[in-house]
């Protein structure tokens, strides 16, 4: 006969064990909460990190600056410096994003084959304007250089802070949002205001450039442009010149139609990621 060994359980002791898993398991709950509180106190977490970061903040106002040049006339840049303000808010904007770089010990810079082609075009421009401050119009040649600094700024400033595809898309599309919006009002020029600005014109030219504060002697040079250009149908929107308004449109509309024709032809572009260095 075969022998059977049987193991006797004790109900006390199985409740003790019971209650002591229970303890356990109720300490590494509350170990983990107060894991987690720390975490978010001292802002190691993802989220709050995430929340944190002021880098949307900046690649929103570098954005907005970008939009905000062509709705200002900047042709005459060179004799009035119109356009320095944004230049000087660009220059801002960067000693704000240094300071906090320096501060939260932040990621390396990036620096590739076209930030050094563009670094290098910024020099050959510092140095022929330098240059032409001693040989011609000293204030014209700064006032086009510091135009260009305002340039260069905004292009470092979108390399440093864009870092993902969906990011960039977006910008691209704010631009060509811009430029649509451009396009409609040249529309709205050439269909109401031009023509209602040729009628106004034709009844009273000496009191409509004095509302405008402008005044031509009649049968002068400067008289007869203006008389030529207001019989223009060409429309120029916030330029001062159609050709300014086709300098922007023209590369945009490039751009979109090339996203039109080619944006589904390579769908792994389209996941998001970080932008390639």
């Amino acid at each position: 006969m075969n022998s059977r060994t049987f193991q006797v359980i004790d109900p006390m002791s199985s409740r003790k064990h019971k209650s002591k898993d229970r303890n356990e398991s109720r300490a590494s709950s509350g170990a983990t909460q107060i894991d987690a509180s720390v975490a978010a106190a001292d802002g190691s977490s993802p989220a709050v990190r995430r929340q944190n970061d002021p880098r949307p903040w900046f690649l929103a106002v570098v954005t907005a600056l970008f939009v905000a040049r062509p709705m200002l006339p900047s042709e005459s840049i060179a004799q009035s410096g119109e356009g320095t303000m944004l230049v000087m808010l660009s220059l801002l904007l960067l000693a704000v994003w240094s300071i906090y770089l320096l501060r939260s010990g932040g990621r390396a810079l990036r620096f590739g084959p076209a930030d050094a082609a563009v670094l290098v075009l910024l020099l050959l421009h510092t140095a022929s304007a330098l240059w032409a401050t001693k040989t011609g119009n000293a204030r014209a040649a700064l006032n086009v250089l510091w135009a260009w600094v305002g340039m260069g700024v905004g292009f470092f400033l979108l390399r440093q802070l864009v870092r993902t595809a969906r990011e960039a898309r977006a910008i691209v599309a704010v631009m060509i949002a811009l430029g649509v919006a451009l396009a409609g009002y040249g529309l709205y020029q050439y269909a109401v205001e031009i023509p209602e600005m040729q009628r106004d014109f034709a009844r009273d030219a000496e009191g409509m450039m004095r509302s405008e504060g402008l005044w031509y002697e009649p049968g002068s040079v400067a008289r007869e442009q203006f008389d030529q250009r207001l019989k223009s149908h060409e429309p120029y929107a916030t330029f001062a010149l159609t050709n300014s308004l086709a300098g922007y449109l023209a590369p945009w509309l490039a751009v979109a139609v090339g996203l039109a024709l080619f944006s589904g032809t390579n769908p792994s572009r389209d996941r998001e990621g970080a932008v390639g260095e």
